[in-house]
Order: C-alpha cells, then structure tokens, then sequence
C-alpha cells in the first residue's frame, strides 16, 4: 500500500512538469523522465501483480521498476553542489561511450562464437541452455576469471590471448581515456 501510495505522488509529480513544459515532445526530450515514467508503469503493474498473487511478475517487474526509480532519485540530486557534477559526469560519459559499447560489443561476440566454432566440445562456450554461455565466458575474461584449461587447442589459446591484449589492455585503455576526457569537459563547464 505504501508502495501504491508513493508512486502516485510521482505521478503526480510527473503530470505537473508536463503540465508546467505545455509539451509532450519536450518533456519526452529529457531522458531523466523516460525513467520516471518507466518506475511509475512497472510499479503500478507490480502492485497489480502483489493483488493478482502473481509471484513471478512481482518479483522481475517489481525490482525493474525499484531500480528505474533509484534512478529517478539520481535526477533530483543533481541540483546539488555535492553530487549534481558527479551525476553529469556519469551522464556524458554514457553518451560519449556509446561508439566504444559497439565496438566492445561486436569483439565480444565476435570472440566468443570463434571460441565456439574453434572448440565445438568446450562446454564454457556452447551449452545446452543456449548461445549465451560462451558471451558470458568471454565477458568473465575481460574481468579476469578465466580458466586457461577452458582453451583447449593451439588456435583457441592463441585467440584467447589475442583477446586479452585487444580487449584488457587496448579497450580498456580507451574507456578510461574516453571517461578521463569526459571528465575533464565537465569540470572545465562546469558553473556552481
């Protein structure tokens, strides 16, 4: 009930800032609010869900829509000396690493169906519960927890530390270079 309550007085908040904008396209041209809507749909269909005794819708739309409010609370701290520069360097930085995640993506992929394809028999990569085994073998990589047992011929072991330099050490680099810069573009703009 209490959950009920408090996402109405978001929504409500919600239909006042559409109404103080007088338009819908340039409300919906904050991202900030694509998160406030999104908390408020979830957690309305999650509390229909809690009278339905729907456990299972409950639980994912539920801690979907608590997350996409967690965020919503990130939007109203940004007037704040203490956090409003930290929120717009997070901001920026997901903006400006958007060519970076294509890239990281399609080497991820890339990478992990050649480990596939390379060692057929290798349960680290395919898996009876589908193709996504052997991308989440390849992300734990690029975060250290691999087993080199995992490769099991010349190519794969070749492939993998190719993998490793490209992606741990290249890659990598470039996101903290793209972030170092990003930072440095708002603090150089930024007015307190």
């Amino acid at each position: 009930a209490c959950l009920l309550v408090t996402n109405t007085l978001v929504l409500y908040r919600e239909v006042r800032q559409l109404k103080l904008t007088l338009s819908i396209k340039e409300y919906l041209g904050d991202g900030w609010n694509y998160c406030d809507l999104g908390g408020i749909v979830t957690l309305y269909i999650a509390c229909l869900a809690h009278f339905a005794q729907s456990t299972f819708v409950l639980t994912q739309v539920g801690a979907f829509g608590v997350l996409l409010n967690a965020f919503s609370v990130l939007q109203l701290l940004t007037p704040f000396e203490m956090t409003g520069p930290l929120i717009k360097t997070v901001n920026e930085i997901m903006v400006d690493i958007r060519g970076y995640l294509i890239i990281i993506t399609i080497l991820l992929l890339g990478f992990s169906v050649s480990f596939a394809v390379c060692m057929p028999d290798n349960e680290a990569f395919i898996s009876t519960s589908g193709p996504l085994a052997g991308l989440l073998t390849t992300f734990q990589a690029i975060l250290g927890d691999f087993h080199m047992a995992d490769y099991e011929n010349t190519l794969s072991t070749a492939s993998f530390l190719f993998f490793l330099f490209l992606n741990v050490v290249v890659m990598l680099n470039l996101l903290i270079a793209i972030m170092s810069d990003t930072y440095e573009k708002v603090k150089d703009g930024e007015v307190v």
